[in-house]
């Protein structure tokens, strides 16, 4: 039998269906009577939905954890027009595949970890090499950094994300640099490896829901991605200070303006180059995951990262199904 996602169960308004969905909110509730319910929010990788569950509940309820992963009778039902599942029961389940929940990278991340560790031997330096072999060389770290989101939600929110967003960076600059010959290619390839390494600390997986750390919430990546590399530099006998610099001032640029939170706006070419790019491949692929609006198909809903609605041009009349314009 094919499995039943969320997007599916939407469409069959009135009929019970049994479905596995993940747990990403929930808080016991009253309505205007005074008759309690459990209030939730429900994913899988096709979407998310509010529920509402209004008997049986208690039994279960000191054991719901966001992130978990239960097996749900429901109905699709609609509230003064707005969709929900109305929960008949919530039973435990220990057997799912988890990329029925947490979306995973459109490329294969054997093939992208190769194609990484390829730009990564581009780096001349002698001293940049040895700092990224010092990642590198450590299996676990690997493993970890290929599996790791880049972003809870907006761009490369999905596991391998981070290296995808991290191999597109570095595909970027070796496709900038040639334009301008003057440019340090070494010190922008390993500032586009190491840019975002903070984020391992960052985020954290609860279950299948990604979520941000406590060190995350008070640090941010790209200050503890720059302690992480500093003491790795440290490690290395006269690594030059003036390379050392020029990276973490790579680093903790790469936002590129204060409000967005980089501690200092780039302050030279290289740093403005890693910004861009950064910025160039986050902010495409957000929105190329944006889907139609409730009001045309052509737009998307409000997006709160872009501070606007979106036109969908490559979904609208206006191209072709190659791309091109008509």
């Amino acid at each position: 039998m094919a499995k039943i996602f969320l997007f599916d169960v939407k469409e069959l308004r009135g009929e019970e269906q049994s479905i596995l969905l993940a747990l990403k909110q929930f808080n016991e509730a009253a309505g205007r009577t005074g008759r309690k319910y459990l209030k939730m929010l429900l994913f899988d990788r096709s979407g998310e939905s509010d529920a509402r569950c209004f008997d049986g509940y208690e039994k279960i309820l000191p054991e719901l954890r966001n992130g978990n992963v239960y097996k749900f009778r429901a109905i699709p039902d609609s509230f003064n027009n707005k969709e929900y599942l109305k929960v008949l029961s919530i039973g435990a389940s220990t057997e799912f595949d988890p990329g029925d929940f947490i979306p995973v990278a459109p490329h294969d991340p054997g093939v992208m970890l190769a194609s990484m560790r390829e730009h990564v031997a581009m780096i001349g330096n002698p001293f940049l090499r040895q700092l990224t072999d010092i990642f590198l060389s450590d299996a676990e770290w690997v493993e970890r950094f290929s599996r790791w989101p880049a972003a809870k939600e907006w761009h490369h929110s999905y596991m391998h994300g981070l290296l995808e967003h991290t191999l597109s960076v570095m595909k970027l600059v070796v496709a900038v640099t040639p334009r301008y010959p003057d440019l340090d290619r070494d010190l922008l390839l390993a500032g586009a490896f190491f840019h975002d390494i903070g984020k391992l600390d960052e985020y954290q997986m609860n279950g299948v829901m990604i979520n941000i750390s406590t060190r995350g919430r008070l640090l941010g990546h790209i200050i503890t991605g720059s302690t992480i590399i500093e003491k790795a530099i440290q490690s290395i006998p006269d690594f030059p200070p003036g390379t050392s610099q020029a990276l973490l001032h790579l680093i903790v640029s790469h936002h590129g303006q204060l409000e967005w939170g980089s501690p200092k706006q780039p302050a030279f070419r290289e740093a403005v180059i890693l910004h861009l790019l950064d910025y160039l491949d986050s902010q495409l692929t957000g929105m190329h995951s944006l889907q139609p609006g409730t009001v045309g198909g052509e737009w998307s809903d409000f997006n709160k990262f872009m501070d606007r609605q979106v036109f969908l041009y490559h979904r609208s009349e206006g191209a072709d199904t190659d791309g091109s314009q008509r």
